[in-house]
């Protein structure tokens, strides 16, 4: 009876559409988001006229010599600066900021950018950036040393430091930032997923104690076995649409490696393909797997129990707030984790079993202690197996139950009652 359940559940989610098309599209959302920042910052603004009111006279002219260099137009004002502003009037609406200059600045003077409105980040950061270019030319210049400006800038060598772990030596070894961004990554993918089929559970179960449907159900089934189902396929169908994901991740990097000039032979792109189709990948999709199942199995049966206490979402919050809570927090300790992968919150957050999926895969990119990972499995593994055995109850004991509020004594007495 258990397996048609499951089959039943399963073929149903699976068979709509919109499984199909979040499946496939998600993906592509995710690629979007991540593109979006960049598309968005590349795009250049419009250009933005200052006016210069210089009383030192050291600066206006080197500043406009760099007009067309950045979205900034300089042009020097025909009038004081206290004249321009009488009565606290704007000059001209195509004036987009005043750059006011009382004195030499490295004499203790003052520079200030005045605008109609508070004047945005940007145009600060490239006035800011310009004029303190101009300043540090005529320090420079002021030393009257042959070259000195070519030295300087010789002398600014970026060194490019690599990061590899002691026993990857060789090309498995990956980067820093890619170990941070593979972190956050798969981090953010089991968060979504416990969190999403998780609350599948929950509202399918209020859905058929609403409808009075599970009355016809559990006079053939056993309820413990109804949930069992239910939590059971939901969590395939989620590993179906991670397994569409790898094999369409698996496709477009064969592809890739097929036409290799479409990889650059270095750089960042080139390190994550080497780590995607290396040895270590199959390592960390296991235990993504394996934390996505155990994660799961805890939090799908903590919200179908929560489920089965009530006919309507709205009056299930107050027990979803204590099961959603360190489901969130362990999503900041992950991003924590991924920049600070042994410090003692990152640590215990990955051996705690409620938040051990979602911080443990952050840390195991870095690599961690065996011990410290065998202690997490076998506390998640106790932890699901006694969030069964308390949501089994609860369900079984309430999911017949019409008309009842549901309270934490209500909850305490389903535990105990046999």
């Amino acid at each position: 009876m258990l397996s048609l359940i499951i089959r039943h559940e399963y073929l149903t989610r699976v068979r709509k559409l919109s499984f199909w098309l979040v499946a496939l599209l998600t993906p592509l959302a995710f690629v979007a988001i991540a593109a979006l920042p960049t598309l968005i910052m590349s795009i250049g603004g419009s250009n933005r006229l200052v006016l210069i009111c210089d009383e030192s006279g050291l600066y206006a002219d080197s500043l406009m010599l760099m007009n067309g260099q950045s979205e900034c137009t300089y042009a020097r004002a025909t009038e004081p600066f206290a004249a321009l502003t009488l009565h606290n009037t704007w000059p001209d609406d195509d004036v987009d900021a005043i750059l006011h200059i009382d004195r030499d600045l490295t004499l203790g003077g003052q520079a200030v950018l005045y605008g109609q409105k508070q004047p945005d980040m940007n145009i600060k950061t490239t006035v800011g950036s310009q004029l303190s270019e101009v300043v540090r030319g005529q320090r420079l210049a002021a030393y009257d040393l042959p070259q000195v400006g070519q030295i300087i800038r010789d002398s600014r060598l970026q060194v490019d430091l690599a990061t590899r772990r002691i026993d990857q030596q060789q090309s498995e070894g990956y980067e820093s930032e890619i170990a941070t961004l593979l972190s956050l990554l798969m981090s953010i993918i089991i968060y979504m997923f416990i969190f999403l089929y998780g609350n599948q559970v929950m509202t399918s179960v209020m859905e058929e104690k609403q409808t009075r449907v599970v009355e016809t159900i559990v006079s053939c089934v056993r309820p413990t076995d109804l949930m069992a189902g239910k939590i059971i396929a939901i969590g395939l169908t989620g590993l179906t649409q991670i397994a569409l994901w790898l094999l369409l991740g698996g496709s477009l990097i064969g592809v890739l490696n097929l036409s290799g000039s479409l990889i650059p032979s270095s750089g960042g792109l080139h390190a994550l393909i080497s780590l995607l189709t290396g040895s270590q990948f199959a390592g960390l999709t296991a235990l993504f797997l394996l934390f996505f199942i155990l994660g799961y199995i805890i939090y799908a049966s903590l919200l179908g129990a929560v489920g089965s206490l009530f006919e309507n979402q709205q009056e299930s919050q107050q027990f979803m707030i204590p099961i959603m809570i360190p489901i969130l927090f362990s999503m900041y300790a992950a991003m924590y984790a991924s920049s600070n992968p042994d410090a003692a919150l990152s640590v215990w957050c990955s051996i705690i079993p409620l938040t051990s999926p979602i911080v443990m895969l952050a840390r195991a990119v870095y690599g961690v202690d065996t011990w410290q990972l065998v202690l997490c499995i076998a506390l998640l593994c106790l932890t699901a197996w006694g969030s069964v055995w308390v949501a089994g109850r609860i369900y079984r004991n309430n999911i017949l139950n019409y008309g009842k509020k549901g309270s934490w004594k209500r909850l305490l007495d389903s535990i105990r009652s046999r």
